[in-house]
């Protein structure tokens, strides 16, 4: 098994989050002795051989205690949103965050480092060229980010290169969206769900996107620290979809009418930036980000050919992902299912 050629204790930054509690689930499932970092406490009970530290990734003192020994750590911790209201969180976990990890990690001796960026950072969103997106492609540069969250995890991922520089054994993954069950962040995939499935969303932008089950994603983790080369990328993705086809999917999997009605680009920035402008006065999060908008004017298509070919990466069903998220929606009371009572009528 792979998870047998994962050195030691391992540390897990951001493991009671979307990618990275599913992660912890899975590295504790086999067997390992995992220490979880996270801002805030699991939800969900968790196996005898996971030791919880709640605490920042920012407080260095945590940091090289819990780093201390460790063989494997997978840093996942992040701020993921597309908005928030305090912008100069994107600078303070993504990079100065990914930053202070990095220098523990150095410190301690870490003998193997993944680290959780994202394909979203691999292709200009102003870029319309119909190309395939690759781990291999030339750098992009920061100006070509859509917004603050895509600038931050790009300046994370140049730490990360000027870290393999200097000797760092660390290897990237770039997950595509992830789809599932256990996002207790709200995360914009699940949001999106929660949204069509409930009826709240009456139009959407068409796109292709590429998304993946989240289980997949945190195999993927394992798998790049098993087998991945030092320095490498690798992106962790699933299935290409235009949209249009994924709200096909949600209605396959739960008989609810989804919107036929699109709407132009133009038309979608344009409502971002007045649901952008309503949040700064009242703080709740947006309808729709200027980021999030602007990541859809141009589709995304991507290739794992390396992940497969270099990790022995092979994602599952998304269907089935995306009915595991829709039966945890409704589980957790956050899922209003409006057109329900008209199914058999």
């Amino acid at each position: 098994m792979d998870e047998k050629r994962i050195a030691e204790p391992v540390l897990v930054t951001g493991g009671a989050g979307f990618i990275g509690g599913h992660l912890v689930h899975q590295l504790a499932r086999a067997g390992l002795e995992v220490r979880l970092l996270d801002i805030r406490p699991p939800v969900n009970k968790l196996q005898s051989n996971v030791k919880v530290t709640v605490a920042s990734i920012l407080d260095e003192d945590v940091l090289a205690s819990l780093m201390s020994g460790v063989g494997t750590l997978f840093h996942c911790a992040a701020q993921a949103a597309l908005w928030v209201r305090d912008k100069d969180l994107y600078e303070r976990i993504n990079v100065e965050g990914t930053s202070r990890v990095l220098h523990a990690a150095a410190s301690a001796k870490v003998g193997r480092i993944v680290c959780t960026s994202t394909e979203t950072i691999l292709k200009g969103w102003n870029d319309s060229s119909a190309g395939v997106i690759s781990e291999d492609l030339p750098t992009v540069t920061l100006d070509n980010m859509a917004g603050p969250y895509t600038r931050s995890k790009w300046k994370a991922a140049e730490l990360v290169r000027k870290a393999v520089d200097s000797g760092l054994p660390v290897v990237s993954v770039y997950p595509t969206i992830p789809v599932g069950p256990g996002d207790r962040s709200l995360t914009a995939p699940t949001v999106m769900i929660r949204d069509f499935v409930s009826g709240a969303t009456p139009a959407y932008l068409e796109t292709c996107f590429n998304y993946v089950n989240v289980e997949d994603v945190a195999r993927g983790h394992i798998l790049a620290a098993a087998n991945g080369h030092v320095g490498e990328g690798y992106i962790l993705g699933g299935v290409n979809l235009g949209f249009t086809e994924f709200l096909d999917l949600l209605n396959t999997v739960t008989g609810q009418p989804m919107p036929e009605k699109k709407i132009p680009y133009a038309l979608a920035r344009a409502f971002a930036g007045l649901s952008e402008f309503g949040s700064r006065i009242s703080g709740q999060p947006p309808k729709a980000s200027v980021e999030g908008v602007r990541l859809a004017k141009y589709d995304s298509i991507v290739t794992i050919a390396k992940a497969r070919s270099q990790l022995g990466y092979a994602p599952g069903n998304l269907q089935a992902a995306l009915a595991k998220s829709v039966s945890w929606l409704q589980d957790e009371g956050l899922l209003e299912m409006h057109f329900l009572g008209k199914q058999g009528e």
